[in-house]
């Protein structure tokens, strides 16, 4: 294992701790934090690009507070609790790597400012950037090349979560 692998993999290990440590803090109302491996697919690797890691699973379940129409309603310190395990979950699944989230463009478009924005495709097509626009990004990134990139973001389709896509969403989505 190459120092960089291993560095990696240690670096992984304790953000999985610091989550599950934070999740389990978080989730005061009577719920239960688990954390599992997700199942590691075997993504296909294009020419000289190594695969991707699989990203753990965290998933809390807790009382969620529920609108009359039916929808979950959050609340305040749910949505910063939301926000606050997308960013760890950015960190760890290695999003941060390659997207910023200080305006300046880096091998992936920046998040700062992408929530809501209409961007353009290398086909031309203009697409609002909201929460399908960035979860059919996480899940087919092929799909979705921005103008100006090249598309060499991995699936995380079998790697995240539903939970932790929203997650994900809602920290994009609070970088304003």
């Amino acid at each position: 294992m190459t120092w960089n692998a291993c560095s990696a993999k240690v670096a992984r290990i304790v953000s999985v701790g610091v989550l599950s440590l934070l999740l389990a803090a978080c989730g005061g109302g009577g719920g239960v934090a688990t954390l599992a491996p997700s199942p590691s697919p075997t993504p296909q690797a294009s020419a000289g690009q190594a695969s991707p890691t699989p990203v753990p699973t965290a998933s809390v379940s807790s009382p969620t507070p529920v609108a009359s129409s039916g929808q979950a309603s959050p609340t305040p310190a749910s949505s910063a609790a939301l926000i606050a395990e997308g960013e760890k979950l950015a960190r760890s699944a290695g999003c941060l790597s390659c997207h910023t989230t200080n305006g300046r463009p880096l091998t992936g478009p920046t998040w700062k400012g992408l929530y809501g924005k209409t961007v353009e495709l290398t086909n031309g097509q203009k697409v609002k950037a909201d929460d399908n626009y960035i979860r059919q990004s996480i899940l087919e990134p092929q799909s979705q090349v921005v103008k100006g990139y090249n598309p060499i973001m991995p699936s995380y389709q079998g790697r995240l979560s539903d939970d932790q896509i929203k997650a994900i969403i809602a920290y994009i989505k609070s970088l304003k």
